[in-house]
């Protein structure tokens, strides 16, 4: 009955429509225009009637300056008065205006003749094809059949021309007007065209028959780029128009809609098999080579299937299954990837001759007095008030502790320093990916199998080493002619280790702000880097107090200190297919995900970060209140569960008759749950080797500070 209703409302529709344009065409045409362009005057004509012009605008000069003045309804009358003396003449059919040249004026321009081609184009059943393109082979002059798949078109008075006929879901045809002024075409189903399908998560649609727009990237066009990335979805970049990868930090990673909201979220929903996944788990579990296939929804019709969530886009991805040929299939694909490291020679800053040159101009000791930043009170910040290296060698000079040739020595010796290199040296690596993987497939009529295994490892640019392991088995089993039965399961293991350091805490600017600083002397003895972050009065009064050395070598401590980082991920995913009645089907879908990680991070003893605490917690009599031995331990750990339960119905038939009717329907429901819980242990005075440690009495130094 719905149907019914929306057909006799388009009918009125139409009539309301029809009626209205047969009252327009004989609305008053009011012109009073003086040295106006041609272009001008056509566009005032059809927005004061229901008329369309059509020419081309190579052969009719619509700049050259008409000056009229008229009023009346009969558009022929509007036409003589405002064609008048320009060599155009026109032909009015079906609401359309064809302007072409008058035969006197070709002669005298020696332009091609033309000449007005109508017709009407349908398909193989006779039904007309609204919309459909029509256009002069090899050139842009073209035109679009009306609601009754009715055209006009403008062509050259020659019988070779060539007429283009396009329309979506339908094959092209090419035919010469030859000297035929009428041109029926019937355009054939394109069969290749309608086998594309997308795939939206719930349903599994022809691409003729959805309604929103969509893009779709076979897993081939991502297999190569993905095993080089290491990422499937980096892998998208580049492949789909309107696909925005951002590889900062800071930002969505993927936007398909654009920026739609200030404050909320604008990352696009990913779907994995029909079931939503985080940004995080789809990089961590599924293996570019396991992809068959990506479909992008872009429009407003992805959030009438995926509701709210889809706001922002929905990525849709498609794992692979096995074929049903019998026959075994082996695939292995390998690669290495080298990308170097960073070169901070390419920032935009002051190398250290030419900081030292400006600091000796800036330097001002009447302003900024030496009584005054070597107190406690003042400087850098209130606990550690800095001199660097150069301000100390001007204020000395200035004091008279030191000759000038002595200052510019030391001047000197900072400028022919170039601190970003030695960073480089000793910070920073040359990254690279490896990446292997060997998948088997096979099946018959009965039964589809798919596994995979991959290993991937690579070491970053800051001397990281990463090494993960990837598993995916798929099995698809036909159990009755109406019963069908898929399982899945992902399994996921990542090593991560990685140095920690103090350098970004206690100073890690200074590799932009002082590019001259050092970590090693000509000899290869490590250089302190204390008087970098600290008074130096204040670490001889603390080093006086405690008996503790501060002195502090940034690449020493970086080398000491570990953090290693496991994590592990799993997804289990079934789901149950059973044919009811003819076009009539349920679709049962449960999917199971836990993810757990831990993080463990380990300061020895010997590192500037613990012997700084050790001095702090230590009284000015010398009584230590923290472990006089052993490092500093932290053990975070993560779990996270998820699982969605999925029932449906689907409803797709097609009735046959003197008019086809396809319907297509689903009703369903699904539920989700996530559970996620943490923890972090904390521990000083640990020993890494007996994993024992030192208890102290903490509430205590809270009390007392």
């Amino acid at each position: 009955m719905k149907h019914v209703l929306c057909s006799f409302a388009a009918m009125l529709l139409v009539a309301f429509l029809s009626i209205s344009s047969a009252q327009v065409k004989n609305n008053q045409i009011v012109l009073d225009v003086k040295d106006v362009a041609l272009s001008e005057v056509l566009k005032s004509i059809s927005a004061q009637s229901d008329y369309r012009f059509v020419y081309n605008n190579r052969i009719i000069d619509v700049n050259q300056k008409i000056s009229v003045s008229i009023s009346d309804r009969d558009i022929n009358i509007v036409l003589n008065k405002v064609l008048y003396g320009t060599g155009i003449t026109y032909m009015i059919v079906d609401g359309q205006v064809a302007l072409t040249l008058q035969q006197k004026a070709l002669g005298q321009s020696g332009k091609p003749k033309e000449r007005v081609v109508r017709g009407k184009v349908t398909d193989s059943s006779g039904e007309s094809l609204p919309g459909a393109d029509v256009f002069v082979d090899g050139t842009t002059n073209g035109a679009v059949t009306d609601m009754n798949g009715n055209f006009t078109i403008i062509v050259p008075d020659d019988p070779s021309t060539v007429l283009v006929f396009n329309f979506i879901g339908m094959r092209q045809e090419k035919e010469e007007v030859g000297d035929d002024e009428v041109m029926n075409i019937a355009l054939s189903t394109d069969t290749q065209y309608l086998k594309e399908v997308v795939v939206t998560g719930y349903q599994t649609i022809s691409r003729e028959r959805s309604a929103g727009s969509f893009a779709k990237v076979e897993g081939a066009q991502i297999q190569d780029r993905g095993n080089t990335h290491g990422d499937i979805l980096r892998a998208l970049e580049g492949s789909v128009a309107g696909l925005n990868v951002n590889t900062s930090a800071e930002g969505t990673s993927y936007l398909i809609r654009g920026v739609t909201s200030i404050n909320s979220s604008t990352e696009p929903l990913y779907i994995v098999d029909g079931v939503p996944m985080s940004r995080s788990q789809v990089g961590r579990l599924v293996n570019p080579n396991d992809v068959a296939g990506v479909s992008f929804l872009k429009d407003a019709t992805a959030a009438s299937i995926w509701g709210a969530q889809a706001a922002n886009g929905v990525m849709v991805i498609t794992t692979k299954t096995g074929s049903a040929n019998g026959r075994l299939s082996i695939v292995y694909n390998g690669t290495f990837t080298f990308k170097g490291k960073p070169d901070y020679s390419y920032m935009d800053v002051m190398t250290s001759s030419q900081f030292v040159d400006v600091a000796v101009q800036a330097f001002d000791p009447e302003t900024y007095k030496w009584e005054d930043i070597n107190k406690t009170t003042f400087g850098t910040t209130s606990n550690y008030p800095v001199v660097y290296p150069h301000e100390r060698a001007l204020y000395q000079y200035y004091r008279g502790d030191i000759s000038l040739a002595e200052r510019d020595e030391i001047l000197n010796s900072l400028r022919r320093v170039d601190g970003r290199k030695e960073y480089e040296k000793y910070f920073m690596s040359n990254s690279f990916l490896t990446n292997h993987s060997v998948s088997l497939s096979g099946g018959n009529d009965r039964n589809s199998y798919y596994a995979s295994l991959e290993y991937q490892g690579g070491q970053g640019t800051s001397k990281d080493r990463t090494d993960e392991y990837k598993i995916y088995m798929r099995d698809v089993l036909n159990l009755t002619r109406w019963m069908k039965l898929d399982l899945s399961l992902n399994a996921f293991y990542e090593r991560r280790r990685s140095h920690l350091s103090s350098y970004d805490e206690y100073g890690g600017s200074h590799l932009t702000s002082l590019p001259y600083v050092g970590y090693y002397d000509n000899d290869g003895r490590p250089l302190s880097f204390t008087n970098y972050i600290m008074n130096e009065n204040l670490q001889q009064k603390v080093e006086s107090v405690t008996g503790f050395s501060l002195d502090y070598n940034p690449v020493e401590d970086w080398l000491m200190s570990t953090q290693v980082s496991d994590l592990y991920s799993m997804r289990a995913n079934a789901g149950l297919t059973i044919d009811i009645i003819d076009g009539l089907s349920y679709e049962g879908r449960f999917q199971y995900m836990a993810d757990n990680s831990r993080t463990e991070n380990y300061y020895p003893a010997e590192t500037f970060k613990i012997r700084l605490d050790r001095a702090f917690a230590t009284n000015t009599d010398g009584l230590q209140h923290l472990p006089s031995s052993g490092g500093e331990f932290t053990a975070g750990t993560s779990h996270s569960m998820s699982y969605t339960v999925r029932n449906q119905l689907n409803f797709d038939k097609e009735f046959l008759g003197k008019h086809n009717h396809q319907v297509t329907a689903v009703a369903g429901f699904e539920i989700n749950s996530n559970k996620t819980a943490s923890n972090s242990t904390f521990m000083r005075g640990y020993d890494m080797q007996t994993m024992q440690y030192i208890f102290y009495d903490d509430y205590f130094l809270y009390q007392t500070g």
